[in-house]
């Protein structure tokens, strides 16, 4: 967690100001760490300090400077870092190996990943999740599909990632179409394999890409098959 200090100088002020960055131990505040700044009269600067390890439910400090002037109540300025448990998200696949490259993605981000087989999500309890994926599940049963619009209902996102396995007859059934956005109508090959070209990449769901210097491989791994759906 980064930490940032505006100061603002009035009047006469030393050429060099320090900042004190304290946490508190338990037993009172700890110096973590410290910086210079320079300062002249009617301009301003910033500090930056970082909270290492942030423990629950909360971390709190304060920054002090270190030359006090005739006004002490500014010289002085405290913070309060909650800590929240990482969001549980949980991934329902028929394989662990289907799982394991979304959920090594998610666990980069600070998610708390939990993968259950498919047979097994309509006896889980999803109201601790903060998403649902189905990955490449290939025939849910109707008491799951029943469970995620449950989930959904009450709030719980719900995301399917398809795959070469999954039934469109299954996924066309009235329970999982509660929940679906789409039927499947049949999966097809290609004669040749075709690529991934994005025509609009100030659209939402691409956006994000630019940020991370572009489509990487997206845009050059072979797509053989695709799925025809009706919305």
């Amino acid at each position: 967690v980064s930490l940032r200090a505006d100061l603002s100088a009035i009047g006469r002020v030393p050429p060099d100001t320090a900042v004190e960055f304290y946490v508190d131990g338990g037993n009172g505040p700890v110096k973590q760490d410290q910086a210079t700044i320079k300062l002249e009269a009617g301009q301003g600067g910033s500090v930056n300090f970082s909270v290492s390890k942030v423990s629950a439910p909360y971390v709190c400090g304060e920054l002090r400077l270190v030359r006090s002037d005739p006004l002490a109540a500014d010289d002085v300025r405290y913070f309060t870092v909650a800590a929240e448990p990482a969001p549980k998200v949980l991934i329902v696949s028929d394989s662990a190996d289907d799982a394991f490259l979304w959920a090594t993605a998610l666990k980069a981000l600070n998610y708390d990943v939990i993968r259950k087989p498919t047979g097994r999500l309509a006896a889980e309890t999803l109201d601790s999740y903060h998403a649902v994926y189905l990955l490449n599940a290939t025939s849910p049963p109707n008491a799951a599909w029943e469970k995620l619009a449950e989930y959904v209902r009450a709030g719980g996102g719900v995301g399917v990632i398809l795959g070469t396995r999954v039934d469109p007859y299954v996924y066309g059934s009235e329970p999982a179409q509660a929940i679906l956005p789409a039927s499947l109508q049949t999966q097809l090959g290609f004669p040749a394999p075709e690529f991934f070209r994005p025509t609009d990449e100030r659209h939402p769901v691409f956006a994000r890409f630019e940020e991370l210097g572009g489509f990487g491989r997206l845009t050059a791994s072979d797509v053989n098959r695709h799925y025809v759906v009706k919305p």
